[in-house]
């Protein structure tokens, strides 16, 4: 009898081989096991905004995110986060894990900082165009996707003196400036409600009697717009005129310190003949009213 050795041989290793393929197998079917089995409670989880509405209107490219364990209060992220969009419309957020989390986010910030959910202005600081969302969801395992619109709790005013005419053609300096007067100073990012404090602004001429001003959503009806004389004319701080604007803003059609997005509006203001006309715009700078008085 002939014995192949060589035969037996290979024979000898496949076997080898095939025991090792079946172990490898099974330890790394215990090592998934033991993947799944794992205490993940302490990695963090990642939330994904997607304001739907923030490419249309060019909100932000950064924002201000905060998470609350809920109904506890406790802070799952930093209240001072913020956080750069990754794309045009959406921003993420890196929390503690939760079953429930609520919070809010504020666009278009800068100039306002915050007091815990509050932000606000200084005195003599600018407003700033903020937009806000709240939100409710669950951080409960690794990412959560939120569709969220943000809410406009501003509103824009631009005031045009039409006396000013006479002055921009000789390329004299316009005698007046502004100055806006109120008692709210800020928004809260969880609901958009006013803030109360001392607001007071007086805006930058851009153009020969052009001002522009923004103001928050109102505490109460505080707000009002002085017309100053300014180097002696009539005479230098001589308070010409004093303009209860929150009612006039109010008395205007198609205008509401209620709405959800608060609209636009400008201002156009004759000192000679005593008299204003305001426009109202949408927010998404669509005119659709006027008022005249």
């Amino acid at each position: 009898m002939i014995i192949n050795m060589q035969y037996y041989r290979k024979k000898h290793i496949e076997s080898i081989l095939y025991l090792l393929v079946i172990l490898a197998s099974v330890m790394g079917l215990s090592s998934c096991k033991q993947l799944v089995l794992e205490d993940r409670s302490d990695c963090p989880a990642f939330l994904f905004f997607d304001i739907t509405n923030a490419a249309d209107y060019d909100i932000s490219e950064y924002a201000h995110i905060a998470a609350y364990k809920y109904p506890d209060g406790d802070l799952l992220a930093g209240d001072t986060t913020t956080v750069r969009a990754v794309q045009d419309d959406e921003f993420y957020l890196q929390v503690k894990r939760s079953d429930s989390v609520r919070g809010y986010g504020v666009l278009r910030f800068i100039g306002a900082h915050n007091q815990g959910s509050q932000w606000i202005v200084d005195p003599g600081e600018e407003f700033p165009p903020i937009w806000r969302f709240d939100y409710k969801t669950t951080a409960a395992s690794e990412s959560y996707y939120i569709d969220v619109e943000a809410v406009k709790d501003h509103s824009v005013i631009d005031v045009r003196f039409l006396d000013a005419d006479m002055y921009e053609g000789s390329g004299g300096e316009f005698p007046y400036y502004i100055v806006i007067r109120s008692n709210t100073y800020g928004i809260d990012g969880m609901d958009g409600s006013p803030v109360k404090g001392p607001f007071l602004f007086e805006p930058v001429e851009y153009a020969c009697g052009r001002f522009r001003f923004t103001v928050p959503r109102q505490f109460d009806r505080s707000l009002h717009m002085e017309i100053w004389g300014r180097d002696g004319f009539p005479e230098e701080g001589n308070l010409v005129a004093d303009l209860a604007l929150w009612y006039i803003l109010r008395d205007t059609n198609d205008f509401s310190w209620q709405a959800k997005n608060l609209a636009d509006a400008e201002i156009e203001i004759s000192l000679a003949e005593n008299k204003y006309i305001i426009t109202v715009a949408e927010w998404a700078g669509e005119t659709h009213s006027s008022y005249e008085n």
